[in-house]
C-alpha cells in the first residue's frame, strides 16, 4: 500500500503531465502542438519513480506506453 501511494502522490500533487501512458501526448507533440512541460527531466524523474513503485507495489498497469514517453524526453535531451 505504501509504494502504491508513492506512486501516486508524485505525479498528483507535483508532475500532473507525468499521469497516464504518454502515447497520446506524444502523439498529440508530434503532431505540432507543444505541451508545457512534457519533454522535462523532472517529467523524466516522476515517470520513471511512479512506474517503478507502481510495478513494484503489485499494480497492473501497462508499461509500454510509459517507455515511449520516457524514450521521447530522452530522446529530445540527446537530439
Amino acid at each position: 500500500l505504501l509504494l502504491a501511494v508513492g506512486a501516486t502522490v508524485p505525479v498528483s500533487f507535483f508532475q500532473p503531465i507525468a499521469a497516464g501512458s504518454g502515447i497520446a501526448e506524444m502523439k498529440v507533440y508530434l503532431n505540432g502542438i507543444h505541451i508545457p512541460g512534457l519533454l522535462r527531466l523532472s517529467t523524466f524523474a516522476t515517470k520513471a519513480f511512479s512506474l517503478c513503485c507502481s510495478i513494484s507495489s503489485g499494480l497492473v498497469v501497462g508499461t509500454a506506453g510509459p517507455y515511449v514517453h520516457l524514450g521521447a524526453i530522452v530522446g529530445g535531451g540527446i537530439g
